[in-house]
């Protein structure tokens, strides 16, 4: 039963995940401060480990109901949120500290007897809400250290630490730790493939839903080279239920839709009426100049007569005015990458399919949407 309904969450990724990633953008990392540890409490480390609720201050009523110092209205849950969110920018300030402290005390000089000591201090930092304050920090130190951290996220063999992997591959400005954080990254896929093996769970829907919210996130980023990565992920790592996303985005709108003053809805009675202002955005003009006689003026002397012409141009052709445009880029690469994924999960090339959005997402829902969901219950009783 727990594989059946993970399956149908994965078939509809694409409605939900969308929704619910949208506060995961580029620059900013991801927010596990709102998760809790999962891991055991290391001696002598802060382990915060919040819950979402936990993490949000509650709302205060107003300030006029305040009687010895505390709200009136304000219930005990309430007043037992302020103090654990108190406790818990508290307990981060904390750590935060000991972390700047770590890199001064042992990362600072060529000793390296006192590196390794570093080493084994970052390793006890176990609780996923301080991986982002972790790389922060860390990320402007030298090679060995930026090492040793991405090694200590694929040793934790927790969704959390995968989903931090997943964000530095994709949204990391430096080239090398995002190809670093990918190699590690396709490592713990392995283990993952490993996994779905031995529990039955459907090929190609074994990545945490942290993963795939990341990489969905980086395909609806706005800068292409985001895309590319996250396309680039998803392909490597077989999400066959980031397909819709792919779709969506190997055809990219590259600027708003830019107007002129063409036609528009005038405000008047009834159901409206359109007004053609004659401006327009861009003017193609495809003629011919032909000179003509538009005047004749005589000239008349003793003896004598004469004509002075008077010239003009006229104008033949076909003007066309560009009153609205919208300018679309077509991402070969993601393209590409989603011809290899969706033809892995369909079992036949998917070629003739092209850059037609309504067929593929016809394809994705008559054929391969069913298809994962019968996989999903496939091994069940």
């Amino acid at each position: 039963m727990a594989r059946r309904v993970r399956s149908a969450r994965c078939v509809a990724l694409l409605s939900t995940s969308l929704a619910s990633v949208g506060s995961l953008q580029a620059g900013s990392l991801p927010a596990f401060a709102t998760q809790p540890a999962s891991t055991p409490t290391t001696p002598g480390v802060v382990n915060i480990g919040p819950s979402s609720e936990s993490r949000t201050r509650p709302a205060l009523p107003d300030a006029t109901t305040v009687s010895k110092g505390l709200p009136v209205s304000m219930t005990a849950a309430t007043a037992d949120q302020e103090k654990r969110y108190w406790a818990i920018e508290r307990a981060r300030a904390s750590a935060e500290k000991n972390l700047q402290r770590l890199v001064h005390d042992h990362f600072q000089n060529g000793n390296k007897l006192v590196r390794q000591a570093g080493y084994a201090k970052i390793r006890q930092y176990t609780d996923s809400s301080l991986f982002p304050l972790m790389v922060s920090i860390l990320r402007h130190e030298e090679r060995d250290v930026q090492e040793v951290l991405l090694d200590h996220f694929a040793e934790q063999r927790t969704d959390d630490a995968d989903a931090m992997l997943a964000w530095l591959t994709i949204f990391d400005k430096n080239s090398w730790i995002a190809k670093e954080s990918q190699l590690r990254l396709l490592s713990r896929n392995a283990a993952w493939k490993k996994a779905e093996k031995k529990t039955g769970t459907p090929k190609g829907l074994s990545a945490p839903e942290a993963v795939t919210s990341v990489v969905l996130a980086g395909l609806s980023n706005k800068e292409d080279a985001t895309i590319r990565l996250a396309g680039s992920v998803a392909r490597s790592m077989k999400l066959y239920e980031i397909i819709p996303a792919l779709i969506q985005a190997q055809l990219g709108q590259v600027g708003p839709a830019a107007g002129g003053g063409g036609p528009s809805i005038s405000s008047g009675t009834g159901s409206g009426y359109r007004v053609d202002d004659g401006s327009g955005i861009a003017w193609i003009l495809i003629g011919r100049q032909v000179a003509y006689v538009a005047d004749l003026t005589p000239v008349v002397a003793s003896n004598a007569v004469a004509f002075d012409p008077q010239l003009d141009v006229v104008i033949e052709g076909v003007v066309i005015r560009v009153i609205d445009a919208v300018v679309y880029a077509y991402r070969i690469e993601i393209h590409n990458q989603l011809l290899g994924l969706a033809g892995d999960a369909a079992g036949r090339p998917l070629d003739a399919l092209g850059w037609d959005q309504a067929k593929w997402q016809r394809w994705w829902k008559d054929d391969m949407q069913p298809r994962l969901a019968a996989r999903g219950s496939a091994d069940e009783p």
